[in-house]
């Protein structure tokens, strides 16, 4: 269970007296997941890096776009990155990008610069996770989002079941925890994203490949159509988690039931 500060107490008061913006909510602290977009462009950078640590921009997939300011945290740093995550992940987003390939946008006639537009749909967990995908499972959401959910689901069944279990789970462990409210601005501040980035070690951690992005309407405004089909248990419907040591394809069979193929690559 993820516990707040007594501070909360008087910060939940004035949330439910004062009305709720129309923000973005990016990572929040008490989040199951950060969620990244890996793209072509993503993966070449990551393949490229020669360091043991590697930065990714947190990408929201709640299908909405708006206009009264952002909130919370948007960058990500993974450090300790061996050779064989680094080898797994891109193992990884080559065998996903098989089984759907990807669409690309042509962004110069002279050049033939493509540009990857629906990114493969990420969600860095820590380890031992072992809950629903895509659910945020942050009993605090209220408090830490200012009141607005931001779920990656349109259904009532896994919004409710997000609420449910939220107590149930811990939030993505950080290497250096963060305030649950320090990206909570004061009375009359303008919303916006903290520029510290979050950190996690590559070693704790897993990245779970859910699906490709779908924009609607904003280029801001995705969402992963594939989330519900995992949850739904669709036959048919993959997702691949990738470790340190290698990854893993889940495949949902005609009965409704999961069986797994293992690749290690160390």
């Amino acid at each position: 269970m993820k516990i707040l500060p007594i501070l909360a107490v008087p910060v939940l008061a004035a949330l439910c007296q004062s009305p709720a913006m129309a923000h973005n909510n990016h990572f929040l602290p008490g989040d199951s997941f950060f969620s990244v977009s890996v793209t072509r462009k993503v993966i070449d950078q990551w393949t490229e890096n020669k360091g043991k640590n590697f930065g990714f921009e947190y990408s929201r997939f709640d299908g909405k776009f708006m206009v009264d300011g952002n909130l919370g945290y948007t960058k990500l740093k993974m450090d300790g990155i061996d050779s064989g995550f680094q080898a797994a992940l891109t193992k990884a987003y080559w065998r996903y990008t098989a089984l759907e390939r990807p669409l690309f946008r042509l962004e110069s006639d002279d050049q033939e610069v493509y540009t990857q537009t629906n990114g493969v749909v990420a969600l860095i967990y820590h380890k031992d996770f072992q809950g629903p995908l895509g659910l945020k499972l942050n009993e605090n959401w209220q408090i830490e989002g200012l009141r607005k959910y931001s779920g990656l689901f349109e259904k009532a069944e896994p919004v409710i079941t997000d609420w449910t279990l939220g107590p149930e789970h811990l939030p993505l462990q950080l290497k250096q925890p963060v305030p649950p409210l320090a990206h909570i601005p004061l009375e009359n501040e303008e919303r916006l994203t903290m520029d510290t980035p979050v950190t996690v070690d590559a070693s704790e951690i897993k990245v779970i490949f859910v699906g490709f992005a779908k924009q609607d309407g904003f280029e801001e405004a995705q969402t992963c159509p594939n989330l519900q089909n995992i949850y739904d248990n669709v036959p048919g419907t993959k997702y691949i988690v990738i470790d340190g040591k290698g990854f893993t394809t889940w495949t949902c069979d005609d009965s409704g039931k999961w069986s797994q193929a293992r690749t290690q690559v160390k």
